[in-house]
């Protein structure tokens, strides 16, 4: 795991809290229980993004956790923990309520901390840009931060 070191590390790992709360909502919007219980991609999709959520959280600076007490960041990060470590044992009925309580929740929150660095209606990048948490990385590295293995 990458050190715990800055500010702006801290509000990059806070738009991707907020993209991935976000992506959560979409793609439960207008859903209901039996959509959610009968439709295993959806579930994956939606306990992917909790794992982004809860791992992002994990990563933020003390001085952030401290600066916003009022989330319960070691709480995500623990939900991210039992997702993958206790993936056999996931209760849809808690993730569900998770995704109608708390999820929303996490967004209000962030929303006007992550807003000085992007713009919700748009979702990009406002003045101060941030690196697009989907890129690639280095070269030769491909997705997941594996090397590449073509052309050598």
């Amino acid at each position: 795991m990458p050190p715990k070191k800055s500010t702006e590390n801290d509000l990059i790992l806070a738009r991707d809290i907020l993209d991935a709360a976000r992506t959560i909502m979409d793609y439960t919007d207008g859903k209901s229980w039996d959509d959610w219980y009968g439709n295993g991609m959806l579930r994956d999709a939606v306990i992917r993004q909790l794992t982004i959520l809860g791992e992002a959280a994990n990563r933020l600076t003390d001085e952030f956790v401290a600066t916003h007490p009022s989330q319960e960041w070691q709480k995500i990060a623990d939900m991210r923990h039992r997702i993958v470590h206790g993936y056999r044992t996931i209760d849809n009925a808690m993730v569900w309520d998770i995704v109608h309580t708390e999820v929303p929740r996490v967004i209000v929150y962030l929303e006007p901390i992550v807003g000085g660095w992007i713009n919700p209606d748009t979702r990009s990048s406002s003045s101060r840009a941030l690196p697009d948490r989907h890129s690639h990385g280095p070269a030769g590295y491909g997705p997941f931060g594996c090397q590449t293995f073509i052309n050598k």
